[in-house]
Protein backbone atom coordinates (compact mmCIF):
# COMPACT_ATOMS: atom_id res chain seq x y z
CA UNK A 1 0.00 0.00 0.00
CA UNK A 2 0.95 3.66 -0.13
CA UNK A 3 2.77 4.99 2.89
CA UNK A 4 0.85 7.58 4.87
CA UNK A 5 1.95 11.17 4.49
CA UNK A 6 2.11 13.54 7.46
CA UNK A 7 -0.85 15.68 8.57
CA UNK A 8 -3.49 13.50 6.91
CA UNK A 9 -2.31 14.34 3.39
CA UNK A 10 -2.91 11.70 0.73
CA UNK A 11 -0.52 12.66 -2.06
CA UNK A 12 -3.58 13.28 -4.27
CA UNK A 13 -3.61 17.00 -3.41
CA UNK A 14 -3.56 19.06 -6.64
CA UNK A 15 -0.49 21.01 -5.46
CA UNK A 16 1.76 17.99 -6.09
CA UNK A 17 0.75 17.56 -9.75
CA UNK A 18 0.78 21.32 -10.34
CA UNK A 19 4.24 21.79 -8.85
CA UNK A 20 5.81 18.85 -10.73
CA UNK A 21 4.18 19.91 -14.05
CA UNK A 22 5.41 23.51 -13.55
CA UNK A 23 8.90 22.28 -12.64
CA UNK A 24 9.09 20.22 -15.84
CA UNK A 25 7.85 23.23 -17.81
CA UNK A 26 10.49 25.48 -16.26
CA UNK A 27 13.25 23.03 -17.09
CA UNK A 28 11.92 22.27 -20.57
CA UNK A 29 11.31 18.58 -19.91
CA UNK A 30 12.89 15.80 -17.91
CA UNK A 31 11.14 14.15 -14.98
CA UNK A 32 9.87 15.73 -11.78
CA UNK A 33 8.68 14.29 -8.48
CA UNK A 34 8.13 15.22 -4.86
CA UNK A 35 9.96 12.90 -2.49
CA UNK A 36 8.55 12.87 1.06
CA UNK A 37 10.46 11.55 4.06
CA UNK A 38 9.69 10.53 7.59
CA UNK A 39 12.54 10.23 10.11
CA UNK A 40 15.11 10.26 7.31
CA UNK A 41 13.43 7.43 5.38
CA UNK A 42 11.79 7.93 1.99
CA UNK A 43 8.11 7.19 2.45
CA UNK A 44 6.68 8.29 -0.83
CA UNK A 45 7.50 9.65 -4.25
CA UNK A 46 4.60 11.69 -5.68
CA UNK A 47 3.84 12.91 -9.18
CA UNK A 48 3.18 11.48 -12.64
CA UNK A 49 6.92 10.71 -13.03
CA UNK A 50 7.37 9.26 -9.53
CA UNK A 51 9.23 5.98 -9.32
CA UNK A 52 9.11 3.66 -6.36
CA UNK A 53 12.61 3.82 -5.00
CA UNK A 54 13.99 3.46 -1.52
CA UNK A 55 17.40 4.69 -2.68
CA UNK A 56 17.52 8.30 -3.85
CA UNK A 57 20.76 9.71 -2.41
CA UNK A 58 20.29 13.12 -4.03
CA UNK A 59 16.82 13.84 -2.65
CA UNK A 60 17.94 12.60 0.77
CA UNK A 61 20.95 14.96 0.57
CA UNK A 62 18.61 17.92 -0.07
CA UNK A 63 16.27 16.91 2.75
CA UNK A 64 19.08 16.35 5.27
CA UNK A 65 20.99 19.53 4.35
CA UNK A 66 17.83 21.62 3.87
CA UNK A 67 19.65 23.27 0.94
CA UNK A 68 18.68 23.49 -2.73
CA UNK A 69 20.97 21.29 -4.81
CA UNK A 70 22.14 21.28 -8.42
CA UNK A 71 24.25 18.46 -9.82
CA UNK A 72 25.27 19.34 -13.39
CA UNK A 73 26.61 15.84 -14.18
CA UNK A 74 25.62 12.90 -12.00
CA UNK A 75 28.39 10.76 -13.51
CA UNK A 76 30.95 13.14 -11.97
CA UNK A 77 29.32 13.04 -8.51
CA UNK A 78 30.86 10.37 -6.23
CA UNK A 79 27.53 9.63 -4.50
CA UNK A 80 25.61 8.99 -7.71
CA UNK A 81 28.17 7.93 -10.34
CA UNK A 82 27.38 4.24 -9.74
CA UNK A 83 23.61 4.58 -9.32
CA UNK A 84 21.60 2.24 -11.59
CA UNK A 85 19.58 5.22 -12.93
CA UNK A 86 22.83 7.00 -13.91
CA UNK A 87 25.20 4.31 -15.24
CA UNK A 88 23.35 3.12 -18.39
CA UNK A 89 23.64 4.81 -21.78
CA UNK A 90 20.74 7.29 -21.88
CA UNK A 91 20.57 7.35 -18.07
CA UNK A 92 19.89 10.35 -15.87
CA UNK A 93 22.63 12.98 -16.14
CA UNK A 94 21.38 16.01 -14.22
CA UNK A 95 19.60 16.62 -10.92
CA UNK A 96 18.15 19.71 -9.24
CA UNK A 97 16.01 19.85 -6.13
CA UNK A 98 14.63 22.22 -3.52
CA UNK A 99 13.61 21.38 0.04
CA UNK A 100 9.93 21.37 1.06
CA UNK A 101 10.30 23.22 4.38
CA UNK A 102 7.55 24.08 6.87
CA UNK A 103 7.54 27.56 8.47
CA UNK A 104 8.93 25.98 11.66
CA UNK A 105 11.98 24.74 9.75
CA UNK A 106 11.09 21.04 9.45
CA UNK A 107 11.97 19.64 6.01
CA UNK A 108 9.28 17.18 4.86
CA UNK A 109 10.69 16.38 1.45
CA UNK A 110 12.13 17.68 -1.79
CA UNK A 111 10.83 18.77 -5.18
CA UNK A 112 13.24 17.39 -7.77
CA UNK A 113 13.83 17.56 -11.50
CA UNK A 114 16.09 15.17 -13.38
CA UNK A 115 17.21 15.32 -16.99
CA UNK A 116 18.91 13.09 -19.51
CA UNK A 117 21.55 15.68 -20.50
CA UNK A 118 24.12 17.39 -18.29
CA UNK A 119 23.13 20.93 -17.39
CA UNK A 120 25.22 23.78 -15.97
CA UNK A 121 23.96 25.38 -12.76
CA UNK A 122 21.30 28.05 -13.35
CA UNK A 123 20.55 30.21 -10.28
CA UNK A 124 17.33 31.65 -11.75
CA UNK A 125 15.92 28.17 -12.39
CA UNK A 126 16.98 26.97 -8.95
CA UNK A 127 15.30 30.01 -7.34
CA UNK A 128 12.05 29.23 -9.18
CA UNK A 129 12.27 25.56 -8.16
CA UNK A 130 12.57 26.78 -4.54
CA UNK A 131 9.43 28.90 -5.01
CA UNK A 132 7.51 25.84 -6.24
CA UNK A 133 8.78 23.81 -3.26
CA UNK A 134 7.56 26.63 -0.98
CA UNK A 135 4.07 26.34 -2.54
CA UNK A 136 4.05 22.64 -1.59
CA UNK A 137 5.26 23.55 1.91
CA UNK A 138 2.40 26.08 2.26
CA UNK A 139 -0.10 23.30 1.49
CA UNK A 140 1.62 21.00 4.01
CA UNK A 141 1.49 23.78 6.63
CA UNK A 142 -2.26 24.20 6.02
CA UNK A 143 -2.75 20.44 6.44
CA UNK A 144 -0.70 20.58 9.66
CA UNK A 145 -2.87 23.45 10.98
CA UNK A 146 -6.07 21.55 10.11
CA UNK A 147 -4.78 18.48 11.95
CA UNK A 148 -3.79 20.54 15.03
CA UNK A 149 -7.20 22.23 15.06
CA UNK A 150 -9.00 18.87 14.84
CA UNK A 151 -6.88 17.58 17.75
CA UNK A 152 -7.73 20.64 19.89
CA UNK A 153 -11.42 20.13 19.09
CA UNK A 154 -11.17 16.46 20.18
CA UNK A 155 -9.54 17.48 23.48
CA UNK A 156 -12.15 20.19 24.05
CA UNK A 157 -14.95 17.71 23.32
CA UNK A 158 -13.50 15.19 25.83
CA UNK A 159 -13.24 17.93 28.45
CA UNK A 160 -16.87 18.96 27.85
CA UNK A 161 -18.04 15.34 28.22
CA UNK A 162 -16.07 14.89 31.46
CA UNK A 163 -17.42 18.17 32.83
CA UNK A 164 -20.95 17.19 31.87
CA UNK A 165 -20.57 13.80 33.61
CA UNK A 166 -19.19 15.52 36.72
CA UNK A 167 -22.12 17.94 36.78
CA UNK A 168 -24.63 15.08 36.55
CA UNK A 169 -23.09 13.22 39.50
CA UNK A 170 -22.42 16.34 41.58
CA UNK A 171 -24.43 16.60 44.83
CA UNK A 172 -25.00 20.29 44.00
CA UNK A 173 -27.37 19.61 41.12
Amino acid sequence: GKSPLPYGMTGEEPVFDRATALAKGLFGGGLSAVVMVDEGRIIRSIGADARNHAHDPDSVRVIVSGEPTWIADLRADPETAGHPFVTPEGGIRFFAAAPVRLPGGEVLGALSVVGFQTRPRDEALLTNLCRLADMIADECARAQAREQLAERERVLDQTRRRLSALMETSPLS
